[in-house]
């Protein structure tokens, strides 16, 4: 990747945090055609750094919808991209096979892949960029707007939660995981205020208790490059499980959590890219991997569900207070 394009990404994010806003938090829910950036072909969510790329831009300009696509995507749909709209620049590594005559001489003996990747650019257009007859269908509509979830337990979530096999203490005055007993530890649910809350506390945490599952913890280069990176690390994970389940989140803006952000990307403009690609595979552990049907529009009524769950370790003895979450699938 390009050192400007790095550059701009890592810009754009700080300008972004320093007026207030935080792109991995997503304040409210306006429907089912809001949320978490989604691709109208594939129907697939955006990964790693361009989720960033694209919630940065429908921050800075206002969009609700979750829906992009590039200028043929929406012609392909019957809509039309409006005159003069500016579109959201996004990346993709491509690899190309290179064989080489060597390896043509030994046809019968395994060989690795030869070839290159090269960054490859597109350009994505959100759904409040375009015109159409069925436009609707891709986005946040004013009934939408006034979408309002009853907070109980969710049961997605609670299914979500119960498939990761963690163990989970409920009681005490605070949420942590503690790495000695492989645990982690959450208030009863009555000392949140809202569900939203709680789901982010637990969801934080056990990104925290993914960490040594998925690699994270692991490297070593990666833990001294900065101070408080598992925090950041467990606070975008846990973001990308409750946008994906569609549980808003409550932005803390004060002044300190911001600027703890905003020293940590200044000092080290590589690490933001280094954060999404772990955060990601934290996310996708706890949700059971990639989502296993592509996500529906507005109205279609179903809920999202996961390929096979991820396993925890092997199970432990049931302390007091607590309660053993195992293996599912959902």
């Amino acid at each position: 990747m390009k050192n400007d394009l790095r550059e701009e990404i890592n810009n754009r994010l700080v300008k972004a945090i320093e007026s207030g806003s935080v792109p991995w938090r997503r304040p409210w829910i306006c429907g089912p055609n809001a949320g978490t950036p989604v691709n109208i072909e594939s129907q697939k969510r955006y990964r790693g750094i361009n989720t960033w790329l694209v919630d940065l831009t429908a921050i800075e300009r206002g969009y609700l919808s979750r829906w992009w696509g590039t200028y043929k995507q929406w012609q392909e749909r019957g809509c039309q991209v409006r005159k003069g709209e500016v579109g959201t620049r996004i990346i993709k590594y491509k690899f190309v096979k290179q064989e080489s005559e060597e390896n043509q001489d030994n046809e019968n003996e395994a060989q690795e892949d030869a070839g290159y990747c090269f960054l490859k650019h597109f350009t994505v257009f959100n759904a409040e960029q375009v015109d159409g007859e069925n436009i609707d269908r891709w986005r946040v509509t004013e009934d939408q707007t006034k979408y309002v979830q009853e907070w109980n337990d969710e049961p997605l979530a609670e299914a979500v939660i119960e498939a990761t096999g963690a163990i989970i203490n409920v009681g005490g005055q605070a949420a942590y995981y503690d790495p000695n007993t492989d645990a982690v530890s959450v208030p009863i649910k009555g000392r949140f205020e809202t569900a939203a809350d709680y789901y982010a506390a637990i969801f934080h945490e056990l990104a925290h208790w993914s960490e040594s599952r998925i690699g994270f913890s692991s490297d070593e280069k990666l833990q001294k490059r900065i101070y408080g990176l598992g925090e950041l690390f467990a606070e975008i994970a846990g973001c990308y499980v409750c946008n994906d389940l569609r549980i808003p989140d409550r932005i803390d803006n004060s002044a300190a959590y911001l600027e703890g952000w905003l020293e940590i990307l200044k000092a080290d403009k590589q690490l933001i890219f280094t954060i999404s690609k772990w955060s990601n595979k934290a996310a996708d552990f706890i949700l059971g991997g990639e989502l296993e049907q592509p996500i529906e529009q507005a109205n279609h009524g179903e809920l999202l569900r996961t390929k096979n769950a991820p396993t925890g370790k092997a199970a432990k003895p049931k302390p007091e207070g607590a309660y053993l979450i195992r293996s599912a699938r959902l």
